[in-house]
């Protein structure tokens, strides 16, 4: 199976803010699998579907990077 992998690499911009913030989305949760929610056993023969409290039920999630400068006093 084939992973989906970024690779950020860190330089101090030229001109700019001291913040940056980068978003990678559209990964599949790894909590539900892509799936959504789950099945939980209520009973001996019952079962409650749940959404999944990672991706809140949308099958997928994101990284959200945020890099602040700053000076380096050592």
């Amino acid at each position: 199976m084939s992973k989906q992998h970024h690779t950020v690499d860190i330089v101090p911009p030229e001109y700019g803010d001291e913040t940056e913030k980068m978003m990678f989305s559209n990964y599949t949760c790894p909590v539900c699998h892509g799936s959504k929610q789950f099945l939980d056993q209520t009973g001996r023969d019952e079962f409650k579907k749940t959404t999944c409290p990672y991706c809140d039920g949308t099958g997928k999630v994101k990284a959200e990077i945020i890099v602040k400068w700053s000076p380096d006093y050592n």
